[in-house]
C-alpha cells in the first residue's frame, strides 16, 4: 500500500479533483510488515506516477498490485501496527 498526499479540491461532480500531474509530495509505502517514508512524482498526464524512498531511489515493490490511496496534503497518517512494525529505509 502507498499513502500519498496531495492537493485535493472539492469539486461540483461526485468526485473530488486531484492534482497529480506535473506535482510531486510526500508518500509512506507499506510493505511485509515494515513502512517507509519518501516521495512521488509524476511529471505529466501521460506518465507513470514514480515513487522514491528518502535517498531519492526508487522504491522496489515485490510483483503484483499496488495500492494507491490518495489523501490531502492536510491529512495526518497515523500508523497503528498490529504487532512490532519495524519502520526503516529501504537499501
Amino acid at each position: 500500500v502507498v499513502v500519498v498526499k496531495t492537493v485535493i479540491r472539492p469539486s461540483y461532480s461526485q468526485y473530488n479533483e486531484v492534482e497529480l500531474d506535473g506535482k510531486e509530495g510526500e508518500l509512506t509505502a507499506f510493505m511485509n510488515g515494515v513502512s517507509y517514508t519518501g516521495t512521488w512524482a509524476k511529471k505529466g498526464l501521460k506518465d507513470p506516477l514514480l515513487f522514491f524512498n528518502e535517498k531519492g531511489n526508487p522504491l522496489e515493490f515485490q510483483p503484483g498490485t499496488i495500492w494507491v490511496e490518495i489523501v490531502s496534503v492536510d491529512e495526518t497518517i497515523e500508523i497503528i501496527p498490529l504487532r512490532n512494525v519495524k519502520k526503516q529505509n529501504q537499501p
